[in-house]
């Protein structure tokens, strides 16, 4: 699970725009994220009088980026993004492999960003299908989350992004 740590902004007044066009975001509250994907700690902001569903998660900053993520540069969006996808593509392949076993499986992160599963125990069908399982979710995740994180996504999108993310970054061994 990643590690939050919530904190009362000294200023309710902060507006940050939700996405081009519209209406400013009134945020009063600032959370430090730690995903559990690599070091980094990032800061976004929220309205904690808003229903959940209608929160939307503005990048306020970052204080640590890791090796990982300090490549991308200062492009703050960009690291956000790429933390948020691996985040979530860990997320995703977890809890289709918990599905499947009935337990959490072991895990783990390399300096690359590859997220290897333990698929131990795993029959050749089961380790057949996960792959199209893990797919289905993350494109689900990212057209729940999407708008969450100012990054409204469609079901295209969403789909796109899961193959990549699953090429890229899941490894089932």
């Amino acid at each position: 699970m990643p590690r939050r740590t919530t904190t009362f902004h000294s200023n309710p007044g902060l507006r940050r725009a939700a996405c081009p066009g519209s209406l400013p975001v009134m945020a009063n509250r600032i959370t430090t994220w730690k995903p559990d994907t690599c070091r980094c700690e990032l800061h976004y902001a929220w309205d904690d009088e808003l229903p959940e569903p209608k929160r939307v998660h503005v990048l306020a900053g970052a204080s640590v980026l890791c090796p990982l993520h300090e490549p991308l540069g200062g492009d703050l969006d960009t690291v956000f993004d790429a933390v948020v996808r691996l985040n979530r593509a860990k997320n995703a392949a977890c809890g289709c492999l918990e599905k499947v076993t009935g337990q959490p499986p072991g895990w783990a992160v390399d300096e690359l960003g590859i997220v290897t599963l333990d698929t131990a125990g795993l029959t050749a069908e089961q380790l057949a299908e996960l792959p199209a399982q893990i797919k289905a979710e993350l494109s689900a995740i990212e057209q729940r989350e999407g708008d969450r994180y100012d990054k409204p996504t469609t079901k295209g999108d969403a789909d796109a992004k899961a193959d990549s993310e699953l090429k890229d970054r899941i490894k089932l061994g």
